[in-house]
């Protein structure tokens, strides 16, 4: 029996151990430390084949990764390889620190490429390599087209939109807490305002770059289309949320039952939901949810209740694409609209005091 355990325990690590390192040939052992997944050659020295470890969720990637450091040493084995061989949905490396003792590098372009991430705005090549001068590493980004960084100073592509050393930045009031963009609702177009900077140069609008907005009216995604111009080129974008604004809500009372509705609402066209709820406390700690054409018949007279509602609107967003090619032009995207809810903020909490006995209605 013991025997028995012990095997079905090993087939277990076994499935787990294959279901997050990558396929290596069957005759490799693979190791793991300091963030990395390698193999070891016949000589000893470690080749790197992934990355394990900390992970955040940026705009459009469910594993982010802040700075990948890979060592030159590996429980004393000199690292001389980086391949990356994952095709997947892999990690989108925001900063990778390359030692100079790498001397081949394999996969490297593909896998940043295809894990490319929307951190700052674009969907391109906005991981920056951190390496060493006349090190393998410094030489692949430059064949690349890869933002690089040596001792601080940042190189590469310095005229692409979409490459790490641009920073594109939003006033913090087109911020919620979490640190998405949004604007209100007014009826009119909501274009976002931002800046644009490459290291202590800021660009500036109709030399360096001009925008068209899209969707940028009604409840839902909005987008702010950057097409470089001048001494820059690529297209980026900054997406953002238009909300419906605060709507009012409104309780009357009647002898059959109470019912509820909203007021002061700037977008009615649509609107797909209203959601109103009551509480017999102002913090809605426990709460009721019912429609516009339910009446209440339970509300007991004389007691105070306290209503609030809001608004759920049909929105739409878009998929852009193409959206990974430094040579595209705004001409060749294309734009694929798909259902985006938007909900409005709550109303303000009315008080209520019941009038009518109902306790015969129910």
């Amino acid at each position: 029996m013991k025997k028995l355990l012990a095997i079905m325990l090993t087939l277990v690590m076994a499935i787990s151990v294959v279901s997050i390192v990558p396929t290596v040939s069957a005759k490799s052992k693979v190791y793991k430390s300091n963030n990395c997944y390698y193999t070891l050659d016949k000589n000893g020295y470690a080749t790197i084949i992934n990355y394990y470890g900390p992970t955040y969720e940026s705009n459009n990637h469910d594993y982010a990764v802040k700075y990948w450091k890979i060592p030159s040493k590996l429980n004393g084995h000199i690292v001389k390889k980086l391949v990356l061989e994952d095709k997947g949905w892999g990690y989108q490396f925001r900063k990778i620190k390359i030692p100079k003792t790498i001397t081949y590098i394999k996969g490297l372009y593909g896998y940043v490429k295809h894990n490319a991430s929307m951190y700052n705005v674009t969907y391109d090549f906005n991981s920056l390599i951190v390496c060493d001068g006349g090190s393998r590493a410094e030489s692949y980004a430059r064949q690349c087209g890869l933002d690089y960084s040596i001792k601080g100073n940042v190189y590469g592509d310095i005229a692409f939109l979409g490459t790490y050393g641009f920073k594109y930045n939003v006033d913090k009031k087109y911020k919620t807490s979490g640190g998405d963009r949004y604007m209100r609702f007014n009826g009119k177009e909501r274009n976002i305002k931002f800046t644009i900077k490459r290291g202590k140069q800021v660009l500036k609008p109709n030399r360096d770059y001009t925008v068209k907005y899209v969707n940028n009216i009604n409840p839902g995604k909005a987008y702010a289309m950057i097409i470089g111009k001048g001494k820059f080129y690529g297209v980026s974008y900054l997406d953002y949320d238009i909300k419906p604004t605060k709507p009012k809500v409104v309780v009357t009372q009647e002898k059959y039952g109470v019912t509820a509705y909203y007021d002061n609402v700037l977008y009615e066209g649509a609107k797909e939901k209203f959601i109103v709820q009551y509480s017999e406390t102002t913090k809605f700690k426990k709460y009721k949810t019912f429609t516009s054409n339910e009446y209440l018949t339970s509300l007991k007279k004389g007691k105070t209740y306290y209503f609030r509602c809001r608004l759920k609107t049909h929105g739409v967003t878009y998929d852009v694409e193409p959206y990974n090619s430094r040579n595209v032009k705004y001409s060749q995207i294309t734009f694929a609209s798909y259902y985006y809810p938007q909900y409005s903020p709550w109303s303000d909490v009315k008080a209520v005091k019941i009038k009518y006995d109902y306790s015969n209605k129910q």
